[in-house]
Order: C-alpha cells, then structure tokens, then sequence
C-alpha cells in the first residue's frame, strides 16, 4: 500500500522468534502465563478448552449418574422381586413348629383322637391352638387367598387351612370344614411342587381326596354325625374311597 502511493517500502522487520511472537502477542497484564515471563495465547486457549471440556464432561457425567439413580429407585418401588413360595424363611420358626405338629398329629389314630370327648385328646388342644376363625364372616376371600398366594410359604399356609378343616370337622360342622378347603385349594398349585411329605406330612393326592369327600358331603347337606366325621378326618395313611 505505501509504494502504491509512492512512499519508500517498508524494511522487512529481523529478529528473534522472541521478537516475532511479540509482534503477534498482544500486551501481557497481571500475572505472567507461565513461569519466567512469555506464555502464548494458544497456550492458553488450549489450557481453557480442555478445562472446558473435561467440566463439560464431568457435569455431564454427574448428570447421567442423577438420572440412573432416580431411574434406579423408581425402578425398586415399581418391581416386585418374585417370591420363592417354597422358602419359608419368614416366620421360620413357626413353620417349623407347624411341620413338627402337622407329622405328631396326622397320623393313623388321628380320626379316633378327634371323636374323643372334647378336651380329652391331645388332638383337641393343638387344633384349639390354630387360628381358625369363622370362614362365613370372611368379608374379603382374597386376604385368605391372594395375601397367602403370594407369601414366602405356600405349603405352610395350605396345610394351616387343613387344620382348620379338623377344627370344623371336630366341632360338627361340614360346611365350614369344606370352606377351608376351598382356601386351601386355592394354594395348591403353588404348594403343590413344596409338599415333601418328610417334611409336610400333607401330600397332593391326599390332600384332594378329602377335599373332594368334604366338598361333597357339604354340597348335599350330610348331617354330621360320628360316622361321617370319622370318615372326613384327615386319614394320612390310606386314600379315601
């Protein structure tokens, strides 16, 4: 441009590659770059955007890391871990209590110690000792079906239900006897792959032959006499006619 307009041209400017970097470095204020002085402005774009880079990396890593958390915990509250219905481990003791009871009490003699006089068997006293209530004043069948459907003891449950089948039966009364097999019933396809009779003493096949004998008596109104109980007492050794 200056010898265009007929000025001298320029001397080409020598120097140090110091002394170029001068020319093309703007001023430094404050604190110098790096240590002894100099520093380049690329230096320090460089520096910055890798800063900016890996800040960018760590709140996108923070962020996705909230994100499964919640994910996470929400997922927890909506699944329900599938419940082994053989495991019985919660309320083990009393499961335990239950089998032992279940092979003392379900044996050959079982019918005769149930017609005994009431209070005079030993039978009686571990029959009271079950929880039987009503079955008739059941106002929500699923709290007797569903709830133990889905405990950790199907087998424990079902044979409970048989026990109070004998409470009933012992107490003369046919129908609420078969409403407590229709109870247990309803366990019997979960139980039935539990129900080892070493430990259960109840088994499948037996199990529905009294449930179709009760089931039937109670369907026509059998009168529930000594004969009729002996022969709907649970009879663990032998299958019913």
């Amino acid at each position: 441009r200056h010898w265009l307009n007929g000025e001298p041209r320029p001397e080409p400017i020598v120097g140090t590659p110091k002394d170029t970097n001068a020319l093309t470095d703007p001023p430094q204020h404050g604190l110098p770059l790096q240590p002894g002085g100099g520093g380049s402005c690329r230096q320090l774009a460089a520096d910055l955007g890798s800063m900016a880079h890996y800040w960018a990396l760590g709140t996108a890593a923070h962020a996705l890391l909230l994100v499964l958390v919640g994910f996470l915990g929400l997922a927890e509250g909506q699944y329900d871990f599938p419940m082994d219905s053989c495991a019985c481990h919660i309320h083990y003791e009393h499961w335990v209590q239950l089998q032992l009871q279940l092979s003392r009490l379900l044996t050959e003699s079982f019918p005769d110690e149930l017609l005994k006089p009431l209070g005079s068997s030993l039978a009686h006293a571990v029959l009271r000792s079950q929880e039987c209530r009503d079955p008739r004043k059941v106002s929500n069948r699923l709290e007797w079906t569903l709830a133990p459907a889905n405990s950790d003891c199907a087998p424990g449950h079902l044979s409970h239900y048989v026990l109070c089948a004998q409470v009933w039966l012992m107490d003369g009364d046919v129908e609420g006897a078969a409403i407590y097999f229709d109870f247990a019933n309803y366990l019997l396809p979960l139980a039935a792959p539990c129900m080892d009779p070493v430990m259960w003493t109840i088994t499948p096949e037996v199990f529905y032959e009294h449930y179709r004998a009760v089931a039937e008596a109670a369907g026509v109104g059998r009168k529930a006499t000594p004969e009729l109980i002996r022969e709907l007492a649970w009879q663990q050794a032998r299958r019913l006619s």
